[in-house]
């Protein structure tokens, strides 16, 4: 009984005097990302996803302390150059969702990327976007892109989200074999027969645009198993 007891009490003190240093040294391999709002938020440098509120905006240069970082969201207005991230060579996802970003030639950083958020931005040339051959999710919705000449070059595009968009042409989707999902709700898109050999397209969301029913019955006789969503005008 003497010796259980003894035991009890070498464990307890183990308990009170080892744990601190333990705490400490976990703390101290924490790595501190300061915002310009004077925030601190901190990470393990081997972690894999990071995302910031938009109320703190990242002194961005510090993610290159993240080797092993694959996702990454930033999503404050004041965020506005893409330029000042570095490069992140391992980086899949990426939200930059109400940044204050205009420019994205900097994207070429990436070269893994293969989702890529950029709704409510006010970027005014999306030309960088044909580079990221990786890139099967994309989201421009709430944007002032005008044209997706740029889609015609990725040919892995799985998901295209350009609801809210003043897109009015499909056609640089005739290549897009491989697109699953397509989200064009209110924009002026009326013509759908560049989507009639997309045998893998299975939902496209077409609410309050001037597709007519005689329009969505077409697609359907070419994509037979394809699911509609809208309210005709």
């Amino acid at each position: 009984m003497k010796s259980k007891i003894l035991i009890i009490i070498i464990l307890n003190l183990s308990l009170v005097f080892c744990t601190p240093e333990i705490y400490k040294e976990s703390i101290g391999n924490f790595v501190e990302i300061r915002s310009k709002e004077g925030k601190i938020k901190r990470f393990p440098p081997n972690v894999k996803w990071i995302g910031f509120e938009n109320t703190f905006t990242p002194d961005v240069w510090d993610l290159s302390l993240f080797p092993q970082l694959i996702s990454l969201e930033i999503t404050s207005p004041n965020f506005k150059n893409l330029d000042d991230l570095p490069d992140l060579p391992n980086l899949e996802y990426l939200n930059l969702r109400g940044t204050g970003i205009k420019k994205i030639k900097s994207l070429s950083k990436f070269p893994k990327l293969a989702t890529l958020i950029l709704s409510e931005t006010k970027i005014t040339d999306w030309n960088e976007l044909a580079n990221l051959k990786k890139l099967s999710r994309l989201r421009l919705d709430k944007t002032e892109v005008e044209t997706i000449i740029f889609a015609e070059d990725l040919v892995e595009l799985r998901h295209l989200d350009l609801r809210h968009t003043k897109v009015v042409s499909l056609s640089p989707l005739k290549k897009s074999k491989k697109l699953i999902d397509l989200q064009i709700g209110h924009t002026n898109i009326s013509d759908l027969s560049p989507l009639y050999e997309l045998k893998d397209l299975f939902y496209l969301e077409f609410d309050n645009t001037p597709v007519t029913k005689e329009a969505s019955e077409e697609l359907r006789k070419k994509l037979p198993y394809v699911k509609l969503v809208t309210r005709l005008r």
